[in-house]
This record gives C-alpha cells, sequence and structure tokens, in this order.
C-alpha cells in the first residue's frame, strides 16, 4: 500500500492512484458540478461571484484550475467597485479567508 498526503485537506491516506482522499474526492465532484451549471447561468461570472453564490472555496476553484478542469479568462466588462465590494463583504462574512499553517519549516 502507497500512502500519501490528500492534496486537499492534508490528512494521510492510502492513494490508490488518486491525488485525494475520499471525502475530498467526494467534495471536489460535487463542488465542480456547482461551478459547471453556475458557470452555464452565468458565463460572464467573476470567480468572486462563484465564490459568494455557490460557497465553493478559492482553493478548490484554484486546485480545479491547476488540474485544467476550468480555466481563468479576462473580464469582458468594467468591474463595478461598488459591487465589487459588496461581493467581498460578503464572501468575507461567510469565512472563506481564513489561513491556516500547515508546517512549520525552521
Amino acid at each position: 500500500m502507497a500512502y500519501t498526503y490528500c492534496k486537499r485537506c492534508n490528512i494521510l491516506f492510502d492513494r490508490s492512484g488518486k491525488p485525494y482522499c475520499a471525502d475530498c474526492e467526494e467534495r471536489m465532484n460535487k463542488e465542480y458540478e456547482k461551478i459547471m451549471e453556475y458557470i452555464k447561468k452565468n458565463p460572464n461570472a467573476m470567480v468572486i461571484d462563484i465564490i459568494a453564490d455557490t460557497g465553493v472555496s478559492l482553493k478548490t476553484i484554484n486546485i480545479l484550475v491547476e488540474e485544467g478542469y476550468v480555466s481563468y479568462k479576462e473580464a469582458e466588462k468594467e468591474i463595478d467597485n461598488f459591487e465589487l465590494t459588496k461581493k467581498l463583504q460578503k464572501v468575507i462574512n461567510k469565512g472563506k479567508f481564513h489561513l491556516s499553517i500547515n508546517e512549520i519549516v525552521k
């Protein structure tokens, strides 16, 4: 058996050819479906819109971009600062931007 750390939650698990533990694999699949459904309905949505309206984390979006499931594109319109501020406040109130230290390197 080959063990590795889950790419998402950092727990040790039996790799069996996957970069994620079973819980994270299931979560990633559900969040991918949420993102795809949202983008189909809102093709010009910004990342902050997706986070605020679906609850999917920036970490998930970045992992999906890194793995080639979705990609970033340039904004097609000017961003209204007032609207952006409201969206950021919504995301911050959900507690989506907290960091944790996984390992301290000395």
